[in-house]
C-alpha cells in the first residue's frame, strides 16, 4: 500500500530551473540556450552534494561571463507548478516528501521562500551529501523514513533517477508533461 509520495523539485514541482535559466541568460548573453543548459547541468551535478558550490558560480563566470549573483537568481527565481499545490492537497491522505538534486544556494531559497510545513521530510542532496540517481540517495531516504520501497512512489522528470528508483523497488513516474501528473496518479491509483 501507498504511503509515500517522494517528489522531485526542478521540474516537477516547479519548473526544470536548469533549463529555464538557460532560456532567461542565453538570449542576453547572446550563448545558445541548449548549450548553456548542457554547461549549467554540468557544473551543477558537480556541486549538487555538498554546501559549497563557487565551482558552479566560478564556472558560469569564467565560461560565460555571468555573474554569480544573477545566475543564482535565475536558477532560483521560479514558479511553482500545479504538482505544489496537488502535493498540498494529497498530504492529507499521504506522507509528501521532497527528494531532489539541489545545491546549496537552491535549498535554502526554497526553504526560505515556500511554505514546505505540508512536507513530512525534506531531502536535498546538498545536505544528505549524496544525489540521485545513486543508490545510497534513495537508501537514505528509505531508511530515514523508516518505509519500505514498496509503500513508495517516486516522481521525477529524470528517466535515469525514475529507473534506479524502479530497480530498488520503488514505483516511479517519469513526468515528461509538468501538468500531467493528477493523469499519472490516477492510473497509479492514486486518488486526488
Amino acid at each position: 500500500m501507498v504511503k509515500y509520495l517522494l517528489f522531485d523539485w526542478g521540474g516537477v514541482l516547479s519548473p526544470g530551473d536548469v533549463r529555464y535559466a538557460a532560456e532567461r541568460l542565453g538570449p542576453k548573453y547572446g550563448i545558445n540556450v541548449n548549450e548553456l543548459a548542457k554547461v549549467i547541468a554540468k557544473y551543477e551535478k558537480m556541486s549538487s552534494c555538498s554546501s559549497d558550490y563557487s565551482t558552479f558560480l566560478s564556472g558560469m563566470e569564467s565560461d560565460f561571463g555571468i555573474k554569480g549573483d544573477e545566475m543564482m537568481r535565475a536558477l532560483v527565481e521560479l514558479p511553482l507548478s500545479v504538482n505544489f499545490e496537488l502535493a498540498r492537497r494529497l498530504s492529507s491522505k499521504y506522507e509528501v516528501v521532497i527528494a531532489s538534486n539541489q545545491m546549496k544556494f537552491k535549498t535554502d531559497y526554497i526553504q526560505a521562500n515556500y511554505n514546505l510545513n505540508f512536507f513530512r521530510k525534506l531531502f536535498f542532496s546538498s545536505e544528505i551529501g549524496c544525489q540521485k540517481p545513486g543508490r545510497e540517495f534513495f537508501d537514505k531516504v528509505l531508511m530515514e523514513l523508516g518505509a519500505d520501497a514498496s509503500d513508495c512512489i517516486f516522481i521525477d522528470d529524470s528517466l535515469k533517477n525514475v529507473e534506479m528508483a524502479k530497480s530498488l523497488g520503488i514505483q516511479g513516474i517519469h513526468l515528461i508533461k509538468i501538468d500531467e501528473l493528477e493523469k499519472e496518479f490516477e492510473k497509479l491509483g492514486i486518488i486526488v
